[in-house]
């Protein structure tokens, strides 16, 4: 997995974190990426004011859940830069801002959360009532930013019609506090999460399937093939057992998987008590 973020320290006692990219976890949740960034906001130490720039489609909701309230208590001035894009639960990591500047021309997307997930009846009906419990806390997230500038049952239709916005409508309406001239867009985004956008405006589509071309460095190629060819001569045979995966072990997974769910709500409701 591709970490997605990055912090450091500045000066004049203040930090930036760079969230660039597909948000995602660990596979089950298990010390997941949430808790490293913990650890790395945690190491930034006692600063007054953090730059958050943002530029991504979204991703898992629980882990951009986890890092919304983890910006949300801390005691620093949190200052949320959209570069470029805010979608899905970027958005809401947005939210955790004391101000939220976008640019003219990027965008910010709202909508209903979704997931992917395995089980009997019983445990997908299960799965649902977890959605619609996301869905609410996420609304209470935009209610609580935007204040009065719309109605709960108005951000309510915009999540539900998976909405996006302008640097000016976001403004306009709240979810950002405001506008700075326009950037350059670049391309980025996992295509298996743009795909479920029906929304998506035609200028990003186009930047979000562009391929850059790569960067290859000249010099170092020669030792890049001779270390690929080194450690696959080398590499020892996965022995058969461990190939393997019992009934019981993908129930223990899953059942701990979901005490991670679970956890992360909770938290995460906090943050409007």
């Amino acid at each position: 997995m591709t970490k997605f973020f990055n912090m450091k320290n500045l000066a004049d006692n203040s930090a930036e974190i760079n969230i660039y990219g597909d948000i995602e976890g660990d596979w089950w949740f298990l010390d997941g990426t949430a808790t490293t960034f913990q650890q790395e906001l945690n190491a930034l130490g006692d600063v007054d004011k953090i730059f958050v720039n943002i530029k991504s489609y979204g991703g898992d909701v629980f882990e951009g859940q986890a890092i919304y309230s983890m910006l949300k208590r801390h005691k620093a001035f949190i200052h949320v830069r959209v570069d470029g894009v805010a979608a899905s639960i970027a958005s809401v990591i947005a939210m955790a801002g004391d101000h939220v500047e976008i640019p003219e021309n990027a965008m910010m997307m709202i909508h209903e959360p979704w997931m992917m997930t395995m089980g009997s009846a019983k445990e997908l009906r299960k799965e649902a009532d977890t959605l619609d419990k996301v869905t609410e806390t996420i609304i209470a997230t935009y209610v609580q930013k935007v204040g009065d500038k719309l109605s709960e049952e108005e951000i309510r239709n915009k999540v539900a019609d998976e909405t996006w916005l302008d640097g000016k409508d976001a403004v306009t309406f709240g979810f950002a506090d405001s506008v700075v001239d326009a950037t350059e867009i670049s391309a980025f985004g996992n295509q298996k999460i743009l795909a479920k956008f029906k929304n998506m405006p035609e200028r990003l589509k186009t930047t979000a399937s562009a391929k850059p071309e790569p960067v290859i460095q000249t010099e170092s190629i020669t030792d890049i093939v001779a270390a690929v060819m080194k450690a696959m001569g080398t590499q020892a045979e996965i022995p058969p057992e461990n190939l393997a995966c019992s009934v019981n072990d993908d129930e223990e997974k899953r059942k701990m998987f979901n005490t991670r769910k679970k956890q992360v709500l909770e938290a995460f409701t906090k943050s409007f008590k």
